[in-house]
């Protein structure tokens, strides 16, 4: 088994501070990548996707199984906070399950209509292949319907982080 040290101090101090924390990787990212996959492109998911398999089972479910454990052993409140692609993961997971009280995605989503396309310009990011409009999630609802849906019950909240150079 191998380990993968984390040098982020963000979990050490959650914990000094009382909080338990779990973390994940994305997919293909870290542990999750054994290197026999080559490419570590989320586009790597396009021609399982083609094929029918719905792909994004592989970003959300190991953060619903999470949910699933800690309300297992007795949790009340579960807080998700995700950085850039884990960012875009907590919208995601935050407007399916509505046992998420607190969702805080950092860097992790922008509207489609506020996406600069023009390659020329130095802010252009239409996304990951997750978060390309191309995926038939987006037809059913939007990043604004998400964005919704994560407070839209009384005691649910989200609180997303934003930074122009991002």
């Amino acid at each position: 088994i191998e380990c993968w040290l984390n040098y982020d101090p963000t979990f050490g101090w959650l914990n000094e501070l009382g909080y338990d924390a779990m973390e994940f990787y994305m997919p293909l990212r870290g542990p999750n990548n054994n290197g026999t996959m080559g490419t570590q492109s989320h586009s790597w998911f396009e021609k399982y996707e083609t094929a029918g398999v719905k792909t994004l089972a592989f970003f959300l479910r190991p953060v619903i199984l999470a949910v699933n454990y800690a309300k297992r052993l007795g949790y009340k409140h579960i807080v998700l906070v995700g950085l850039s692609g884990g960012g875009w993961t907590t919208t995601v997971a935050a407007a399916i399950d509505k046992r998420i009280d607190l969702s805080i995605p950092v860097a992790g989503s922008l509207p489609f209509a506020m996406r600069t396309q023009h390659k020329g310009d130095p802010y252009h990011d239409i996304g990951d292949y997750e978060q390309l409009q191309a995926r038939p999630m987006y037809k059913a609802v939007n990043y604004t319907g998400m964005y919704v849906l994560a407070g839209l019950e009384g005691g649910r909240q989200q609180m997303q982080i934003l930074h122009e150079e991002d």
